[in-house]
């Protein structure tokens, strides 16, 4: 008899147990949808930024084959991609079709040693294209941009933090200490497209998408920490991948902050036409939950089917209704005339003219809804 109550005892014990497994599996599943007060500064700040352009293929030129050389010349490695170097003048293009923020992308892989030293050099190209977009009255975003990605280096993987979280922060101190004592013009981002290691955009592992947290906390950390106009500035923290990915929204944390309502939060929406109020709709997630919203690139190709103008118009309106700044994405071109465009390009850099005005003059008058 004491042996059928000693099996009865195991097997209720091992059911409890079981069951215990499965509601902690379950809760650690749920997303943490944390919902913030309707932000008036954050959401404020968003709507004077307006709309917005990339200068792709610029600073975000790298080479893969050479991560932590520093072998990279800041004077000429910006147009190994074949884009003429940033100028005051193709800033002031910009400012003057009405433009209100320029995002930079900068990689720092080829400018970096192995322990994460950054060439002072490039920090001071860097700082040079910043001053020329504030200085022609717009607000500039810069962030971390192909040392994430599928080929990056940064990954969203407890064994990539691991191995290189004090790398990546002595990076991120070195850049924010730089650029510390610029006004409120300048918005940091953090990370650009981050992935795991096994390259996933969509149906992310939790433990992915909970470490891309992670990065993200160590960014706003590390930023607050260098003072200056660091300590309050207003910083982009994008979804996982920046993607508009159903999951990866609803699994997107809010980091901490030391300062209140001075995070902004960041996706890029390479929407096609007909999945556009979809995309909307989950972009809206974030809006419903509080957040100020910065599109960070978005657009389509001049080889694409769709009527350019159009889809731009209607873009920046479905922007502008959730109070979102909304950035196309131009990587350059050097076709001689707009017909040969077949890229995301509507500026010729160049030669200082635009491929499309029509295309810029959509994106500003469709973000003006009444």
């Amino acid at each position: 008899m004491k042996k059928k109550i000693g099996i009865i005892i195991a097997v209720f014990t091992a059911l409890i147990v079981a069951a215990c497994a499965v509601v902690v599996f379950w809760y650690i599943g749920i997303p943490k949808q944390q919902v913030v007060a309707e932000s008036s500064e954050s959401r404020a700040f968003v709507r004077e930024m307006g709309v917005g352009i990339n200068i792709g293929n610029s600073l975000d030129v790298c080479d893969w084959n050479n991560m932590f050389t520093m072998d990279a010349n800041p004077s000429t490695y910006e147009t190994i991609w074949w884009n003429a170097p940033i100028t005051e003048d193709l800033i002031k293009m910009i400012a003057d079709k009405g433009f209100g923020t320029v995002r930079i992308p900068v990689t720092y892989m080829n400018h970096i040693d192995e322990k994460g030293n950054v060439d002072p050099n490039w920090l001071l190209r860097v700082s040079e294209v910043v001053s020329m977009v504030i200085d022609n009255g717009m607000y500039c975003i810069v962030d971390i941009h192909h040392d994430t990605g599928n080929d990056g280096w940064i990954k969203a993987s407890k064994s990539n933090y691991n191995d290189n979280r004090d790398k990546v922060a002595n990076m991120i101190i070195q850049i924010a200490e730089c650029l510390k004592d610029y006004d409120d013009h300048l918005i940091l981002e953090g990370f650009n497209e981050m992935v795991d290691d096994n390259t996933r955009w969509t149906d992310v592992p939790y433990e992915s998408l909970s470490i891309y947290n992670n990065w993200n906390q160590l960014f706003v950390d590390l930023v607050r920490a260098t003072g200056s106009n660091n300590a309050t500035r207003f910083l982009l923290i994008n979804t996982y991948a920046a993607t508009c990915d159903g999951r990866n929204i609803d699994y997107f944390e809010l980091p901490t902050d030391s300062v209140e309502d001075r995070l902004l939060v960041g996706v890029h929406g390479y929407l096609k036409y007909e999945k556009m109020e979809t995309g909307f709709d989950n972009i809206k997630k974030l809006y419903d939950r509080g957040y100020a919203i910065v599109i960070g690139e978005f657009g389509t190709t001049g080889d694409s089917n769709v009527d350019r103008v159009q889809y731009t118009a209607d873009y920046s309106q479905k922007a502008a209704e959730i109070g979102a700044c909304p950035i196309l994405w131009d990587n350059g071109s050097n076709a001689k005339s707009a017909a040969e465009v077949t890229n995301y390009a509507i500026m010729d850099r160049k030669n200082l003219k635009w491929y499309f005005p029509e295309i810029a003059e959509a994106l500003i008058n469709g973000h003006k809804i009444s």
